[in-house]
């Protein structure tokens, strides 16, 4: 915990002194691995026109129909591909870019942002892309509660925002990862 905090401390200090910046950025979050994940993602408001009730074609998202995938692996090796539904889709990789106030089931697990799936050891990696500020919205009421002074959650919410932003790296399939198993370490 300790070396945590001291991590912490270090990376509030560099973004209080400007060496980084958050905005406009997405985090990409390991949520779930197994040998095939179902994904859910709301239908868009635009897409559900005509259905009773709904008014100028929109709906609260917690009423919209869903699409569902089976997302698996056939194959192995280098002809390992990821399949939708029991279908081929030619590709070691897929993906669904977050939007403003899109929402994104994972293994049975609703997050912000969109999706990228991707093959890793013979399974499946779900991966959730999110705008920085939207996991910061899921992430500090996590670690603290909002009944603490606000200046501690306002301190929270700038350590997790500079300690992801130090996570970020284009080169690795995701910065960091749901389980406390990413937290305080470096991959």
């Amino acid at each position: 915990m300790r070396s945590c905090l001291r991590f912490g401390a270090s990376l509030l200090s560099a973004a209080l002194l400007g060496l980084g910046s958050a905005s406009a950025l997405n985090v990409r979050v390991l949520v779930a691995a197994a040998p095939q994940l179902t994904v859910r993602v709301p239908s868009s408001p635009a897409a559900v026109t005509g259905v009773p009730g709904s008014v100028s074609g929109s709906l609260p998202s917690t009423t919209l129909p869903t699409q569902a995938w089976t997302v698996g692996v056939s194959g192995s090796g280098a002809a390992a591909q990821l399949t939708l539904n029991g279908q081929p889709t030619g590709s070691v990789t897929l993906y669904l870019p977050p939007g403003a106030g899109r929402t994104v089931e994972i293994a049975g697990n609703t997050y912000r942002g969109g999706v990228q799936l991707r093959i890793e050891r013979g399974g499946v990696q779900g991966i959730n892309v999110v705008d920085v500020e939207d996991y910061l919205r899921a992430v500090v009421p996590a670690e603290m509660p909002a009944s603490w002074p606000s200046a501690a959650v306002q301190a929270q919410a700038v350590i997790a925002r500079t300690y992801v932003s130090a996570r970020i790296n284009p080169a690795a399939p995701y910065d960091t990862c749901a389980t406390e198993s990413c937290r305080c370490t470096r991959a």
